[in-house]
């Protein structure tokens, strides 16, 4: 019976323990993501390898965070940078056209703002699955199209990114001091919603 007792509390132990690693882990990822995320073009590349990093162990890889994170890096940079300058720039050409549109008047202006609210939404939907599509290996159009069909089939994931999003981000607005852990933890719950079976 006392031998019992101290298998179960020697198994929670382990338990424990292996969890303050691991938030050890998320939070040296977090200050790698913050120190490369210096560069403000680089932060496609530096999300996109906490996203990998986290799929890993999602996975059951066992790297730690500083040589996965290097890895992930550089095999990432120069695609995330591209796509994620591409993707700022759709947003960007998205927004100028709902300014523009709100200044028109007439008729025109609520045809023009229906046709961006239907384009913005599916960018919108689309979006949280071009980094996993990314990371799993497609390039190009491969990218988008594996994100369109993950959109497609997952909807309520895609939202539940959303709001993991939009909650880290009033969450670091509100409390400043927080972006030294909030990031990676939002990227650890995006690569959770994404990598889990359709």
């Amino acid at each position: 019976m006392a031998g019992e007792y101290r298998e179960r509390a020697e198994e929670r132990f382990q338990r424990s323990l292996g969890l303050v690693e691991r938030l050890g882990e998320l939070l040296l990822l977090n200050v790698l993501w913050l120190l490369t995320s210096l560069g403000v073009v680089t932060v496609f590349a530096a999300t996109a390898a906490v996203f990998a990093v986290v799929r890993g162990w999602y996975d059951g890889s066992d790297r730690s965070a500083l040589p996965a994170f290097r890895h992930e890096f550089v095999a990432l940079a120069r695609p995330a940078t591209m796509f994620g300058l591409v993707w700022a720039a759709v947003a960007g050409v998205l927004a100028f056209d709902v300014l523009l549109a709100l200044q028109m008047s007439g008729p025109g202006r609520y045809l023009m703002l229906t046709a961006l609210s239907v384009v913005a939404t599916l960018f919108a939907l689309v979006s949280p699955w071009l980094l996993p599509s990314l990371v799993s290996g497609r390039r190009g159009r491969a990218t988008v199209g594996a994100a369109i069909q993950q959109a497609r089939r997952r909807p309520l994931a895609t939202v539940a990114c959303w709001l993991l999003t939009a909650l880290a981000a009033m969450t670091i607005a509100s409390l400043p001091v927080l972006i030294v852990v909030v990031p990676t933890l939002a990227i650890s719950g995006w690569a959770y919603l994404t990598g889990r079976p359709t």
